[in-house]
């Protein structure tokens, strides 16, 4: 019999954030849900991280498998999902906190559930980051501009000219092995090295006119970092590569290319480079990528205030940036 549920981690080298996912969460549903879900966790950790690992896993239920040699992000995120088994599959971030009764509470929803037609169920999710004493919940169905908790993809995207699954651990998505796998080598093949695969990966697995239902509680809480944890100027060439994919994938215009483009990414981008100037964030490759970005501004012709805004602030020198940024943060 085939668990209900896959949960999958892939890790690398945080050995202390894998503990305490299994201690607060991963080791208290593997025995209370027993064959209805399944642990995976591949690890692509150097050898010392990954002999903690395989301690902290070697009486329970969890599936621990450490990868021979480190096979990279988007390779071990291709392993999880074929590794699992279950009628739908989720990938968990090693360093998310996820809430015990709320997962309780999702669990009994799904088993009671007709999900026949459901392609994948997105999770909305708390922002580490509160606003007035109260945690920001994200990716609700009323955010992606649907007047209900289902929507078919493409209608998604059309509706509030974003790209989904950024934050690839807010989707469960149902895992029809045959079909998945064929998927998942197919897209393996093209975007290999990209930091972003799980955008068109995910996108693949539901289809363009796949069925996408909204839980309503929030599962997880997501901490910012205070660092940028990918070199960025391999981000943005990843990021842009998958854009240029999911334009065609989802029959987007140009324009609507370019609005996904440059209020989805180029915003977050030139904040990150504000915020690495002013000492609030570090930004690897930081130097070379705001002036990648600054001569973007200026070829592509952006009109909006916004974005003009922020290309003025990301040319300003540092000490009266400063200045600017204590008075309002930006």
């Amino acid at each position: 019999m085939k668990p209900l549920l896959s949960i999958t981690i892939p890790t690398y080298n945080r050995p202390n954030n894998l503990k305490g996912l299994y201690l607060k969460f991963l080791s208290k549903i593997s025995y209370k849900f027993d064959y209805e879900i399944e642990i995976i966790i591949c690890d692509n950790s150097d050898s010392d991280c990954a002999a903690i690992n395989k301690e902290v896993f070697k009486n329970s239920k969890v599936k621990y498998m450490k990868n021979q040699s480190n096979i990279g992000y988007s390779g071990n995120l291709i392993r999880c999902l074929k590794e699992a088994k279950g009628e739908y599959v989720w990938v968990v971030s090693d360093d998310d906190t996820v809430d015990l009764e709320a997962f309780n509470r999702f669990m009994g929803w799904l088993k009671n559930k007709d999900t026949r037609d459901v392609d994948a169920i997105m999770l909305p999710f708390q922002n580490g980051e509160s606003r007035l004493n109260q945690r920001q919940v994200i990716n609700t169905f009323k955010e992606w501009r649907s007047s209900k908790s289902g929507i078919q993809l493409h209608q998604m995207v059309k509706n509030s000219l974003n790209i989904p699954f950024i934050l690839f651990s807010s989707v469960i998505v149902k895992n029809d092995c045959v079909k998945s796998h064929n998927i998942l080598d197919s897209v393996q093949n093209k975007f290999l090295n990209n930091d972003f695969i799980q955008i068109p990966l995910f996108s693949e697995l539901i289809g363009k006119h796949g069925w996408v239902e909204f839980y309503t509680e929030s599962l997880q809480q997501y901490q910012p970092p205070k660092y940028v944890r990918f070199a960025m100027f391999r981000m943005v060439k990843s990021l842009e590569e998958v854009l240029r994919h999911m334009t065609s994938f989802f029959s987007l215009s140009e324009m609507e290319y370019e609005s996904i483009y440059l209020q989805g990414c180029y915003r977050r981008w030139m904040r990150w480079l504000i915020q690495d100037r002013v000492g609030v964030l570090k930004v690897k490759d930081a130097k070379e990528v705001r002036w990648l970005l600054i001569r973007k501004w200026w070829f592509m012709h952006f009109n909006n205030l916004i974005n003009t805004r922020l290309f003025l602030l990301n040319i300003m020198p540092v000490f009266l940036l400063k200045k600017i940024y204590k008075l309002k943060k930006i």
